[in-house]
């Protein structure tokens, strides 16, 4: 009997509807060939039920390259008394002795690896496969037969025809040797055919042919090429939409209070941090991301968007630290700077892109501290070092400290250490290219933003050489030299892998030190008679301007944050399933359909390593297309496209102008693409493409298109 609930209903449905059927088999012999693969199980569980159900008294004979195998995987079917198993291959196998009154020919390798690297043996196992069988039929004289054949045999689908008829007459392109299987399955067709003619010419065989195609059910491998099954692995192991939106939302609120948090410490007036908090976020969470929607860079607004909250969670508890610190004159407590150091170590790892620039920023925070505590104003930039060092090194070390921890943990778990040698090379590339501002055009919006920062980074600097004692000042002008050092760094990372937009990471601390300015000197000298009227006016209308552009941002968040709230609805009430329709699913699930577990495959696109990872396949480029700055790789990766005979390609890339990537190298891959190669398939909603390399001439040559 069938093990699992499920198989049992759809055994039960299957004979409730075809009970008429089943007097035909009654004392009958069933030969099956690959009666252990999907379809022979079901075959089996049928068949094997109904010869209970209808006491039929049926014997079945099933051919198997390892029925041991089979036996541990489904012992009800393996070890029911009415079958009989032969071990061997489809191509040779040995014939059963006495009489067989039924053959189903299910055997074949539906496996798209083998079919794109042993093409030969693919094709081989459909027809000579078949031939075997035929010859089988041939001796025992069935009085029937049945050979599953695939819906392949009618090749790519017309764009005009919505339903795929019978007596279609097209075919798959006969050239192509990944169209192995498909021909192979032609073939065995024809050789099908031949056999139903009446001798001596064929054997007179009674054969039906079925062309199966896009089947679900228990046991449907879903770790194999099939999308659905791979849906599935997905959905049973994976983290669900509403948990994962749950956990971003989570991150993002914990982002936004110790940015608040840090804020009300480092300003006067706390109506003027929360304004501040305000407007700078409702442009960064609200009309940066609606801007990029509006330019057609990203098609969709997606509330859970994992970069800003796993990206800006360390820096935003290393800015709430420096406040706090300041704010409660805890600088002295070690046992505190270590215990900051170690969480932003663990920074590092959790997202080595921000986490980077947050530890640098706290450590040197730390040092500008202790300089400006313990270095008298004469000092010496030797006594500026004695200051310092200890307090970096410290600091260094507990964030060492925690990183080994974490890496000998994951190195224990995993039996192996973890290789960030990739990671540490996209960091020098994109810092050293983000740090001379290589990507961006000189004529952008990043110039304002950059300016307030390098006006508060000089400001820290300038008052290494100011420095008394008593009050705030001190640690304050070390938070703002933290915070500018932080946004220095965040900004050439980002900036430095080419993202045009990227400049929003400047927006909060731009915006933060611009409120601090207004908060700490323009307010106050409004108040004060004292102050030259000239100097109170324009005080009075840089700080009015600063609040009607806070809360002009706070106020025009209507628009996407009524799209925010409409798609969280549709998300919490199940209405919308975001994953399974934005095209990085569509991406990765075309990726699974074309390619096997283990291939090596040739991805263009900004999102190839996730395409990867999913696909559970190999690269043949060391980066993804986002990242190709060096022009090492750059050349590398044109050599290599030179060699390929089948490239997967974002449709953006062919497009050239992208947000992303360098448009000199995206301009070179497009010639490159359109000269050599040519459409083969895409993608449901045509976000990703198979090309092919052109087929030779009649000389030879390779054609090429102009």
């Amino acid at each position: 009997m069938p093990t699992h609930p499920i198989i049992a209903e759809d055994v039960a449905a299957v004979l409730a509807r075809t009970q008429s059927l089943w007097p035909d088999l009654k004392n009958a012999t069933v030969f099956i060939t690959g009666a252990t693969g999907f379809f022979g199980i079901w075959l089996l569980e049928t068949l094997l039920a109904a010869n209970r159900e209808f006491s039929l008294n049926c014997r079945v004979i099933g051919l198997s390259r390892d029925p041991v195998r089979f036996a541990a995987k489904a012992p009800h079917l393996a070890h029911d008394p009415a079958v009989t198993w032969i071990t061997g291959d489809v191509r040779d196998f040995a014939f059963p002795s006495g009489p067989v009154t039924h053959v189903i020919h299910a055997a074949a390798e539906a496996s798209a690896r083998l079919n794109d690297e042993h093409p030969q043996t693919m094709f081989d196992v459909c027809v000579e496969g078949t031939r075997r069988t035929l010859k089988l039929a041939a001796e025992k004289r069935p009085a029937r037969m049945l050979f599953t054949s695939s819906g392949a045999v009618y090749g790519r689908q017309p764009s005009h025809i919505s339903h795929m008829p019978e007596d279609f007459t097209g075919g798959p392109d006969p050239l192509d040797p990944k169209n192995a299987y498909a021909e192979g399955k032609r073939a065995a067709e024809q050789l099908c055919a031949i056999a139903c003619l009446p001798p001596p010419v064929g054997a007179g065989l009674d054969i039906s042919i079925a062309r199966c195609f896009a089947f679900v059910g228990p046991y449907l491998p879903l770790d194999a090429h099939f999308a659905i099954g791979n849906f599935i692995r997905d959905a049973l192991g994976g983290i669900s939409v509403l948990r994962f939106t749950s956990v971003m939302a989570v991150l993002q609120i914990v982002v936004y209070g110790l940015w608040l948090a840090a804020l009300m410490r480092v300003m006067r007036k706390p109506w003027m941090a929360m304004l501040t908090f305000l407007g700078a976020f409702s442009l960064v969470s609200f009309l940066v991301p609606l801007h990029v929607i509006d330019q057609k860079f990203i098609p969709y607004y997606d509330p859970y968007f994992q970069y800003f909250p796993v990206r800006s969670l360390f820096p935003a508890i290393a800015l709430f630290a420096m406040s706090w610190m300041s704010a409660n004159d805890r600088f002295d407590s070690r046992r505190l700077r270590c215990l900051v150091s170690a969480a932003l170590g663990a920074g590092t790892l959790w997202n080595m892109d921000a986490g980077i620039p947050a530890l640098g920023a706290w450590i040197l925070y730390l040092c500008h501290n202790a300089i400006v505590r313990r270095v008298p104003p004469n000092g010496s930039m030797l006594g500026w070092l004695r200051a310092a060092a200890p307090i970096g090194a410290e600091a260094l070390m507990a964030a060492c400290t925690a990183v080994g921890i974490i890496l000998f943990s994951l190195a224990w778990k995993a039996s192996a250490w973890p290789d960030l040698t990739m990671s540490l090379r996209f960091q020098s590339v994109f810092y050293a290219i983000g740090f001379y501002m290589l990507p961006m055009r000189v004529i952008h919006s990043w110039i304002a933003w950059a300016m307030v920062v390098m006006a508060a980074l000089s400001f820290g600097l300038w008052s290494l050489s100011q420095r008394r004692s008593g009050g705030d000042q001190p640690s304050l002008r070390s938070t703002v030299f933290g915070w500018a050092v932080m946004a220095c760094g965040l900004f050439s990372y980002f900036q430095g892998r080419s993202h045009d937009w990227v400049f929003p990471v400047l927006i909060p601390f731009a915006l933060a030190f611009v409120g601090m300015a207004i908060d700490r000197l323009l307010i106050p000298a409004i108040s004060d008679t004292t102050t030259a009227p000239q100097w109170r006016w324009a005080s009075g209308v840089v700080s009015a301007a600063f609040v009607v552009v806070m809360v002009s941002g706070a106020a025009s968040a209507y628009r996407p944050g009524g799209l925010l709230l409409k798609v969280l609805g549709e998300r919490w009430q199940g209405l919308t399933a975001p994953r399974g329709s934005s095209p990085g699913a569509e991406a990765i699930a075309f990726v699974k359909q074309r390619l096997t577990p283990g291939d090596t495959a040739f991805i263009l696109s900004n999102h190839a390593g996730v395409y990867h990872a999913e696909s559970q396949t190999r690269s043949v480029l060391p980066t993804s297309l986002g990242e190709l700055f060096v022009k090492s790789d750059r050349d590398a990766l044109l050599q290599k496209l030179e060699e390929a005979e089948t490239v997967f390609v974002d449709h953006s890339v062919l497009g050239v102008n992208t947000p992303y990537t360098n448009v000199e190298t995206n301009s070179l891959l497009s010639q490159q693409l359109s000269k050599y190669f040519d459409e083969n398939t895409r993608s449901a909603g045509g976000y990703l493409l198979e090309l092919r390399r052109k087929k030779k001439d009649a000389t030879g040559h390779e054609k090429v298109s102009d």
